[in-house]
């Protein structure tokens, strides 16, 4: 019954997603994405990601660090890295990333 509530879902999301069928489809690769997020991590990480997505494509991107928007742009990626990078330091839990013998073979 889950499967048929998600599906139904996507093809919602995909139908009020613009007017073209690349519009169509690109609505509904995004709520399959979100659907998939929140069915297999759950309803935080899903807000969470989202909220990210939501962050990035708002902001204007630049590779010129001169323009009077770059701050702002420099300022969002280095928050949602260090998020990134603390949210993934807490999910170790104490654990290290790679094994003390890796670099010796």
């Amino acid at each position: 019954m889950t499967w048929i509530a998600a599906a139904a879902v996507v093809i919602v999301l995909g139908l009020l997603n613009g007017d073209s069928l690349y519009l169509h489809l690109f609505g509904a690769v995004i709520g399959l994405t979100q659907v998939v997020a929140l069915l297999r991590f759950g309803v935080f990480s899903t807000m969470v990601a989202s909220a990210v997505v939501v962050q990035l494509s708002t902001n204007l991107v630049t590779a010129d660090f001169s323009a009077w928007y770059a701050g702002s742009e420099i300022a969002s990626l280095a928050i949602v890295l260090a998020l990134a990078l603390w949210a993934f330091r807490t999910a170790l839990g104490g654990r290290k990333v790679w094994k003390g013998d890796l670099l010796e073979n």
